[in-house]
Parts: structure tokens; C-alpha cells; sequence
């Protein structure tokens, strides 16, 4: 992590991360039959258009965040890196997970 511009040292120093973080998430594929452009997908059909999951890591170096974060926001130390699973179970496979019964419509 460069600390020179954070301590006002003469000398720039790079060290690994103190805070490194991650993140387990849900990733989502989606494909399928396109839509022309500017159109949106309408919720009721979002499910056609997922082709399956997996699971995705998403890394952060903390200490790295907080140091850039003043006055510009974060940049690459939010999210350094992300890794997938390298399987992906098929939407198909486990849509009975997903909604265990039949959709009801709010009323």
C-alpha cells in the first residue's frame, strides 16, 4: 500500500494488504434470447434469460480502500479481484430451490 501520500513521507513505501477481505455472493449467468437494445426484460421473464449460478468471491483490501477512498472514492482496492466457482449449477437443475411453490401474485 503506498503511504506516502497519506503520511506526507518523502518516501514511497508498498506493502500487502493488512485488511485483505472477501466476500462470499451468489453469481448469476444470463443469456438466452436477447432483447433489442434500450428494451428492457420484464421481470415475469427475467427467469428465462438466467442460464445458471455458481458461487463468487469478491476481494477487497480494506486498509488499501480507506487510504484512496478521500477525495476520489474507491477505485481498484474494492474489488481487486473475483474469483467464480468453477462449476456452474444450470438454472434448470435447481429452479425447485430457487421457488420451492408455485408464484402467487400479491393482491
Amino acid at each position: 500500500m503506498p503511504f506516502d501520500s497519506a503520511r506526507n513521507d518523502p518516501q514511497t513505501t508498498y506493502a500487502p494488504t493488512a485488511k485483505l477481505d472477501f466476500e462470499l455472493e451468489v453469481g448469476v449467468f444470463v443469456g438466452g434470447a436477447g432483447n433489442e437494445l434500450g428494451v428492457p426484460i420484464k421481470i415475469a421473464d427475467a427467469s428465462e434469460h438466467v442460464f445458471g449460478y455458481c458461487l463468487l468471491n469478491d476481494w477487497s483490501a480494506r486498509d488499501v480502500q480507506r487510504w484512496e477512498y478521500v477525495p476520489l472514492g474507491p477505485f481498484a482496492s474494492k474489488s481487486f479481484a473475483t474469483t467464480i466457482r468453477c462449476a456452474a449449477a444450470h438454472h434448470r437443475t435447481i429452479v425447485h430451490v430457487i421457488y420451492p411453490r408455485p408464484l402467487t401474485t400479491a393482491r
